[in-house]
């Protein structure tokens, strides 16, 4: 919905993102791109500085506020929330974005805290970014140490330094995977988006023969590739782990956590009008958009049913599948240099929740699986008891043997962004007994 009132500027804009993010629980780059569509008049420029503010001051928020409480007598928190989210947008442009003039990152806090909370507000955070300024003059800070030292403890103990360093982005938004069609030269798509988003970064993936990656395109729905049909918006990992499953013309394929249906369409694709790709997942709008979107491609699915896979396998047949996919809910880890608020919402207790979800979703696909047939199982983690702790059980739980993974080879596979540049992915291809 296009809204009527003054374009905000970008820090504003940036602000109502993460406070959607706080208070919904929303995903990031949903909530930003949701806003950013909503306002058509915002310039090129101030949406980029949006999507810097947005995404760098939530991988830093546990620094900054470590920062900014050492000046705020009850802590960023007793702020009022779009004025707690403004405080620490200055303090990240503060502390990591040196072409910003200092006066201009606290200028707009006040102002912003004087809408929101009146004078003596607005003289708080003036007061404390004052002084965090002046601390920041006399000793800068390492945006990689930030970074770091905001992950919560346990997520921080479960990957290494080098993978957090990573992310050298400086807080802008990572590359967009574009999946190019089975017909269209990637290489004059690539000079197509530069015609279309002269501002934009472009490259070929590197793992995904379909691979075209952007950045700096703005909304990349809106380029003429994506609305004509050449290209979808789906991420190079996501492409591997659908590309590893290794369908083949006239299979019968099952994606048994379709969601809205990426892998789902490009497993359709590759199975062709004489195969069959079934697809499931336990939310049915989901499955909705996985139709809509297979459907636009110019691919059909067959049967599509919303299943709740720890209470059975539903409508669909034993013993009958060629290949199922179970890229499977898990904590999201490997997605975290996309999505900060994947690490900041981390808990033990559900990490627990999600192995034993996964390996019970497991269990139940196997039946499905035809003798002779394949079982392929992700998640988009690094974690290690999503990955290599939970191969070990699937192998004794399913009793199945290892099987060689298309594409990437080998019967376990990690895709990481420190060695591929994509999401964190980890696939495991399993056997049946024939």
């Amino acid at each position: 919905m296009i809204k009527l009132q003054t374009t905000p500027s970008a820090r504003t804009l940036a602000a109502e993102v993460l406070r959607r993010v706080d208070r919904d629980g929303a995903f990031l780059a949903a909530a930003l791109h949701s806003e950013l569509a909503s306002w058509p008049t915002l310039e090129g420029r101030e949406a980029a500085l949006a999507t810097t503010l947005a995404f760098g001051t939530l991988r830093t928020l546990g620094a900054l506020d470590a920062r900014l409480n050492r000046y705020a007598k009850k802590g960023v928190k007793d702020f009022p929330p779009k004025v707690r989210w403004h405080l620490r947008i200055a303090a990240y442009q503060l502390a990591f974005l040196s072409r910003i003039p200092a006066s201009a990152a606290v200028n707009e806090a006040v102002r912003a805290a004087k809408r929101e909370g009146g004078e003596p507000v607005a003289r708080a955070v003036n007061a404390i970014l004052r002084r965090v300024a002046s601390d920041l003059e006399a000793a800068p800070a390492s945006f990689s140490d930030a970074v770091w030292e905001s992950l919560p403890d346990g997520f921080r103990s479960r990957i290494s330094r080098e993978l957090c360093d990573a992310l050298q982005l400086r807080g802008d938004a990572p590359w967009t995977g574009l999946r190019v069609g089975a017909t269209v030269d990637r290489s004059e798509l690539m000079a197509d988006v530069l015609r279309d988003r002269p501002e934009a970064s472009v490259e070929l993936g590197t793992l995904s023969p379909r691979a075209v990656l952007v950045r700096r395109a703005g909304i990349v729905d809106d380029l003429a590739c994506v609305r004509d049909g050449r290209a979808v918006v789906q991420e190079e990992g996501s492409q591997v782990v659908a590309l590893a499953v290794g369908a083949q013309r006239g299979e019968r394929i099952l994606d048994a956590c379709a969601g809205r249906g990426h892998k789902t369409s490009l497993l359709a694709e590759a199975v062709g009008p004489t195969g069959v790709v079934d697809a499931a997942d336990l939310h049915e709008k989901k499955l909705q958009v996985a139709l809509r979107e297979t459907a636009a491609l110019g691919f059909d699915l067959g049967r599509v049913e919303a299943v709740d896979w720890t209470a059975g396998t539903g409508p669909f047949p034993h013993n009958s599948y060629d290949r199922v996919l179970v890229d499977a809910p898990c904590t999201g880890s490997g997605t975290f240099l996309r999505r900060p608020e994947i690490a900041l919402r981390f808990t033990e207790a559900k990490l627990a929740e999600l192995v034993a979800l996964q390996r019970s979703i497991a269990r139940r696909c196997s039946a499905l699986v035809r003798p002779g047939g394949l079982l392929v199982v992700a998640t988009c983690s690094l974690f290690p008891e999503e990955s290599s702790e939970l191969w070990a059980h699937l192998l004794e739980d399913l009793q199945f043997a290892p099987a060689e993974l298309a594409v990437v080879g080998g019967s376990t596979a990690t895709l990481s962004p420190l060695a591929h540049g994509t999401e964190g992915y980890s696939l495991m291809a399993f056997l049946k007994p024939g």
